[in-house]
């Protein structure tokens, strides 16, 4: 016997069903997704907004990363987060840090921070920087940076995932 509507009185939601046949409208995808990294160290050159050249692909779940950006083809909101790791060989003295994310050309989120006076061993200083993007189908991303110093301006730390870039539809 086939049933083409259930009433939500007559199910216990803790019960588990089996399904045959095609179950359409339950869940979403996160797809597509992407999470990038820097292989090695970016350089940077001091109060000036520079691109950042992710290389090192850790998971594309559709191809959508290409030429240091992610251009989704799948419409949707989308959550984008970023780590830059800013370090030199050196002690760093930052008065400013700027972490965007673009939105086709053009800066859509941004973080600010002015640790004026502070000083950081090689470990360096991470800045985060996330949102929701809505996206349509010919719209891409991407990172970009500046950082403004009092002295020894800093490389954008690069390997073991010091520096990395996250996107995913999110699901509605």
């Amino acid at each position: 016997m086939a049933i083409d509507k259930i009433q939500s009185e007559s199910i216990n939601l803790a019960d588990t069903f089996a399904f045959t046949g095609t179950v359409t409208g339950a869940g979403g995808t996160t797809a597509p997704y992407v999470c990038v990294g820097l292989s090695s160290d970016q350089g940077l050159s001091d109060n000036t907004v520079a691109k950042v050249t992710f290389d090192s692909e850790i998971v594309d779940s559709n191809n959508k990363f290409a030429s240091n950006r992610f251009t989704p083809t799948v419409s949707g909101k989308y959550y984008v987060d970023c780590n830059l790791t800013f370090e030199t060989d050196v002690r760093l003295r930052f008065s400013e840090i700027t972490v965007y994310i673009y939105k086709n050309g053009s800066a859509v989120i941004q973080t600010f921070s002015a640790p004026e006076n502070n000083a950081y061993e090689k470990e360096g200083y991470t800045q985060n920087v996330s949102g929701i993007v809505d996206c349509d189908t010919d719209d891409y991303i991407e990172i970009y940076a500046k950082v403004n110093t009092t002295a020894n301006t800093p490389n954008i730390a690069g390997g073991s995932n010091l520096s990395c870039l996250t996107i995913f539809k999110m699901t509605e």
